[in-house]
């Protein structure tokens, strides 16, 4: 077990998770052997990964974590582990591995690799714990089935596969080596192993939450306001932020998060994108820090508004009730979607792919220029089309325009060329962020699956680049869109 006042300093860090820490505490103690496998499960956002890694430090244990999140395939999970390792073993006993260059393509040669650089740790007696954070969000669904027990039965495939095993199978078995797998839930049907000791995470309470977040509170005051305050007024200041934060936060449980906000984190985003506005009144002077129940009645509009609780929606409240103010709430409860830079290029190139004919591909994005300059001598004078000025024949029959005909499927790999074309200045390396941000889309439904990928769902088809998608948004949207990143969609769009 951990000293009184580790756990005490643990305690006062990691609020609300003393029977959690007492647990992990007691299983990783170095003082006694610990089970192979430990499974660390609850929702987002309960203080997982924090725990796990702060008792880690406390307990001094020869550790590496790996996040799965970071990892897109089961390849590159397992060249992680492997470095990591390495690393850590490099660093705390002063020896080179250069043998090891970190490459490892399946549960075999990780095997290998860990018997390799934990037998002069196993000769020591010494705890190894290597932590898979979020192991559940592997994005490669294909290697789940056979990584979950292939993990869970580490210990015994590395002793089996040594190649001296028959003389020392005694001291070549890693007894010492923990896995500790963090996940959202726990799934007892993948390990194959019954009998490990699971871990849970419970979702915080009313009292935990305003216990946690009453820990930080904001200002009510700007900076400017409190640079003009003396050290009596300051310190007054800061008491009015502790108490008015308090029972701020236990409003916004009650009208918005108790419902809605699904775990700490977004509850605590909500509270901060509400604090201005609600705090406004006592920035002019209407009212002061201590009239909360006044503060609550003048601005129950923030509380009772849904809308708050969309993280793409951007709302702004006027401060004032007058004629002007409530003209200005009413164009701004009709809120604009903010999307980060590279996913608004990605939205205009997912419009082109939708709506443009493949084969027009070459021709709108290599010769650009050239085809500007003959559509504005073609707007300029519209009876010459030709290269020789005389009049172009006028087609008999009229086609159907192809914004009438709705989004066609586009795959992936001419969304991310379309992509590059029309992006002004160089994409960042690699395709992994860009297909992370193809998938946000798709949560937004901005995209939608017109054909299946390899992966079982679309975020998985989205990150393989497989599958096939049509655009999910209208002209003035993208229009009004491009205008904003300067780019001028009608000079891309064939009509």
């Amino acid at each position: 077990m951990l000293p009184e006042h580790l756990l005490q300093y643990l305690n006062e860090q990691i609020l609300c998770r003393q029977a959690q820490i007492l647990q992990l505490a007691s299983i990783l103690d170095p003082g006694y052997p610990s089970p192979p496998v430990i499974i660390v499960h609850g929702t987002v956002a309960t203080g997982k990964t924090l725990t796990t890694n702060s008792i880690l430090q406390a307990l001094n244990l020869s550790h590496t974590v790996t996040k799965v999140r970071e990892c897109i395939t089961t390849r590159h999970l397992l060249e992680r582990t492997v470095l990591g390792v390495k690393n850590t073993i490099e660093t705390r006993t002063s020896r080179e591995f250069n043998e090891i260059d970190g490459r490892c393509e399946n549960l075999a040669g990780l095997a290998v690799a860990l018997e390799r650089l934990l037998l002069d740790n196993r000769l020591s007696n010494e705890k190894f714990v290597i932590v898979f954070d979020g192991i559940d969000k592997l994005r490669d669904s294909h290697g789940q089935p056979t990584l979950f027990p292939g993990l869970v039965r580490l210990g015994e495939i590395v002793s089996r596969t040594s190649p001296y095993y028959d003389i020392h199978p005694d001291v070549l078995q890693i007894r010492n080596l923990t896995i500790v797998l963090i996940m959202t839930s726990p799934l007892p049907r993948s390990l194959h192993r019954p009998g490990l000791p699971h871990i849970h995470f419970t979702p915080y309470d009313r009292a935990s939450a305003l216990k946690i977040l009453s820990m930080a509170p904001m200002n009510i005051y700007t900076s400017a306001q409190v640079e003009k305050m003396d050290e009596q007024q300051q310190l007054a200041a800061d008491e009015d932020d502790a108490w008015l934060w308090g029972k701020y936060v236990g409003v916004i449980w009650d009208s918005l998060g108790k419902t809605a906000a699904r775990d700490i984190v977004s509850l605590k985003n909500l509270c901060k994108k509400l604090w201005v506005p609600f705090v406004s009144h006592i920035r002019d002077g209407t009212y002061g820090p201590r009239d909360f129940a006044k503060l609550v009645v003048r601005t129950r509009e923030i509380f009772r508004d849904e809308s708050v609780l969309i993280d793409n929606l951007t709302i702004s409240y006027p401060s004032s009730e007058s004629k002007e103010g409530n003209e200005m709430k009413k164009k701004n409860v009709k809120a604009s979607q903010d999307l980060s830079y590279y996913t608004k290029h990605l939205l205009l190139a997912a419009y082109l792919a939708s709506y443009n004919p493949s084969r027009s591909d070459q021709v709108m994005f290599t010769r650009l220029h050239e085809r500007k300059k003959k559509k504005i001598a073609a707007r300029k004078n519209p009876t010459t089309g030709t290269k020789d000025g005389t009049i172009a024949a006028v087609s008999k029959h009229r086609r159907i325009s192809r914004l009438l005909l709705g989004p066609q499927p586009f795959s992936t790999e001419r969304l991310l060329a379309i992509f590059h074309a029309i992006l002004p200045d160089k994409a960042p390396a690699g395709n992994a962020d860009v297909l992370c941000q193809i998938a946000t889309l798709v949560s937004l439904r901005m995209l939608v699956k017109a054909t299946a990928g390899s992966g079982s769902d679309s975020m998985g088809g989205t990150l393989d680049g497989s599958g096939k998608w049509r655009i999910n948004m209208g002209w003035e949207y993208i229009q009004q869109l491009g205008k904003r990143v300067g780019i001028d969609m009608v000079e891309f769009v064939v009509e």
